[in-house]
């Protein structure tokens, strides 16, 4: 473990490595590794050895995959797959040194935050208490119904717009064939006719 609490230095990192983040998160950065007990949030850019993520504006942290293990199906494909790429993953490390990856959810990260400080909040005030407790967290649980149903329409929209323009390139082919074809034919018959005038024949 390197000397100042961290997991390993940032001299030890290839310069490779740190110029995929900055062609990916920009030349300005401010880069750091991981801490023991550490809890990281944010979209992350797949190297060979390395997870680079974004915490923060102009802000990434390097984790060496050694000690990372993925958790749930999602994530399993998108490494099988090579599509880690743009994921928004959390990863926590033990005291040790290794880390559990786990899908994050930006939205419903700030929802949280916001019900708890309603919560806190509220208890400050002496407003309501268990019962407003309660309420708000049936209001979180609903608005988060609702923000995932309106993600699954959007999702929905889209495919069908995808299968909507398949099918209508399908079409503009087939007619293109078509016309390809009868333009084919009226060229070999003006071709035929043009020989049959001719002199001579």
């Amino acid at each position: 473990m390197a000397d100042n609490d961290r997991l390993f230095e940032l001299k030890d990192l290839p310069q490779e490595v740190r110029a995929a983040a900055q062609h990916r998160f920009g030349a300005d950065l401010n880069m750091a590794t991981p801490k023991p007990d550490g809890l990281y949030k944010g979209e992350v850019l797949n190297l060979e050895r390395y997870l680079v993520q974004e915490v923060g504006p102009r802000s990434v942290v390097f984790h060496s995959k050694e000690n990372l293990e993925l958790v749930g199906s999602n994530l399993a494909w998108r490494s099988e797959n090579n599509r880690m790429n743009g994921a928004s993953v959390q990863i926590g490390y033990d005291k040790e040194g290794y880390a559990q990856v786990y899908p994050y959810d930006r939205s419903r990260d700030d929802l949280e935050r916001i019900v708890s400080g309603l919560k806190k909040s509220a208890k400050e005030l002496g407003v309501g208490g268990k019962d407003t407790i309660e309420l708000l967290d049936r209001l979180k649980e609903q608005s988060w119904t609702r923000l995932k149903d309106i993600r699954r329409a959007s999702r929905e929209a889209v495919a069908e717009r995808a299968q909507s323009d398949e099918k209508t390139q399908s079409a503009e082919g087939k007619k293109n064939s078509r016309l390809g074809w009868v333009k084919q034919a009226r060229e070999q018959s003006t071709q035929q006719h043009n020989r049959e005038a001719e002199p001579g024949r």
